[in-house]
């Protein structure tokens, strides 16, 4: 599920699925999400319920917007001892990456990915 500064108030979907596979120590994911309303929480986006705690840092390429397309690419991490994804926008044109945040979503938003990550 999707959250902002660890609270999801408000939150709901036209789609919200995620499927994981795990093989040995390693757990394969992916997800959709398509808002109709992305709430009133507020602060640094998030997602959660991945089945189990990361052993190392992870990091994996998203798919999607966040408000209108501006051609930056969309990353995530898991952080070692972790069980949520981390969005960060990547680098346009010398700006650098930073976190993605509720003030960069709207009630239409989409995310796309898929990663894995060792148990």
């Amino acid at each position: 599920d999707l959250q902002f500064g660890g609270a999801k108030v408000g939150i709901t979907y036209s789609v919200q699925i995620g499927n994981y596979t795990r093989i040995g120590n390693i757990i394969f994911f992916t997800f959709s999400i398509i808002l109709t309303s992305k709430g009133s929480s507020t602060g640094s986006a998030t997602i959660g319920g991945l089945p189990t705690n990361a052993a190392y840092t992870s990091f994996f390429m998203l798919q999607g917007y966040y408000n209108t397309w501006t051609g930056e690419g969309l990353n995530g991490s898991i952080a070692s001892g972790g069980s949520s994804i981390t969005i960060t926008i990547g680098s346009q044109a010398g700006t650098g990456s930073r976190q993605l945040d509720d003030t960069m979503m709207s009630d239409s938003s989409r995310l796309r990915g898929s990663g894995f990550y060792f148990v």
